[in-house]
């Protein structure tokens, strides 16, 4: 079944493959306006040395993180509220160029 939105379903998992595979692209935003220009030159209160700019910048890019990953859950019929990351030690019989402890991620 066509339904129009393949080349849509493409430009989201580009997005998703820049945004959620690294997590650097966002520093890479500059302030364009007058007004987001004034953010950049003012800190933010609590927030060490970031600007208003920055504080904003960050913001959004959790809520598109957040945003694409509610798109890539629908679209796969994967919809849990919350994946946690679950870390272990593996144990192992040490060979001399390892290193004595290794540690794996897991989706629960």
């Amino acid at each position: 079944m066509n339904t129009g939105f393949g080349g849509v379903h493409g430009a989201i998992l580009g997005l998703a493959a820049r945004c959620l595979g690294n997590g650097r692209w966002s520093q890479s935003v500059r302030p364009q306006t007058d007004s987001e220009m004034a953010l950049a030159s003012v800190f933010a209160p609590g927030h060490a040395s970031e600007t208003k700019f920055d504080v904003q910048v960050r913001r959004q890019e959790l809520l598109l993180r957040k945003a694409v990953i509610e798109y890539l859950g629908t679209a796969s019929d994967f919809t849990e509220p919350e994946i946690t990351l679950v870390l272990s030690p593996v144990l192992s019989v040490l060979r001399q160029d390892e290193r004595p402890s290794r540690v794996i991620g897991a989706c629960v």
